[in-house]
């Protein structure tokens, strides 16, 4: 496991779901600004906890006297992390995730042009999915789409987020602006540019398979895969 090869999603004061990754330095956790971890000032201590690194192994601590700590909601003033555990801090929740290469189960997406009732459907396997017209793991050859657009980070059930990747045309989630990291559920609806894309659930990823293959969406005459 490298240095920096761990994240928490949280949510800020402002209900903005965030990522920050764990590296060698300690993280500390609490309403004060100085935290790396912000959280609202009702939710937690002014320094709640910390996590550092202990024989390469991320451990939380509780540094509040009287807010609790809790690890898969078991009161703690100290624990290992491991991926997936559930930190709640007073009143704020907290996930730990580990980085892999892929998903637990892949996504399903239906893609189709704005103006069209023709649909490509494709699987992400990526526990990560850049989507962009030039760079990314699935390419869409439409102007309306950015270079890289969007990003899901899918780490399984009821842990999939998506986020706008200060696209030229922008994004949207359900018909809504899509300007902060979000939840993402099966059948909700993104539209990137002028490309609308259903998420649904899809399979576990085939056997053997140890990263996501890069694939290519064009809506040409074929309205086929490139």
């Amino acid at each position: 496991m490298s240095e920096d090869s761990a994240f928490l999603f949280w949510t800020d004061a402002d209900g903005a779901v965030r990522r920050t990754k764990i590296g060698s330095r300690p993280v500390t956790i609490g309403s004060s600004d100085i935290c790396i971890v912000s959280l609202p000032a009702d939710a937690a201590a002014t320094v709640h906890g910390v996590i550092e690194r202990e024989h390469g192994r991320p451990l939380i601590r509780r540094l509040s006297r009287t807010r609790p700590l809790e690890v898969n909601g078991e009161a703690t003033d100290e624990a290992q992390l491991s991926h997936g555990d559930r930190v709640r801090a007073g009143d704020a929740d907290i996930v730990y995730l580990e980085p892999r290469a892929l998903a637990p189960r892949t996504l399903r997406l239906t893609l189709r042009l704005e103006e069209s009732a023709d649909e490509i459907e494709v699987e992400v396997a990526g526990a990560m999915t850049v989507i962009g017209r030039a760079e990314g793991d699935l390419l869409i050859e439409d102007a309306s789409v950015s270079r890289q657009h969007l990003e899901i980070e899918n780490f399984g059930d009821g842990l999939v987020w998506v986020r706008d990747l200060d696209s030229t045309n922008g994004s949207e989630l359900n018909g809504e602006p899509l300007t902060q990291r979000r939840p993402l559920l099966p059948g909700d609806l993104l539209k990137a540019g002028r490309i609308l894309i259903r998420v649904n659930e899809g399979n576990e990823p085939p056997e053997g398979l140890d990263s996501a293959p890069q694939q290519h969406v064009s809506f040409g005459q074929d309205h086929a895969l490139a």
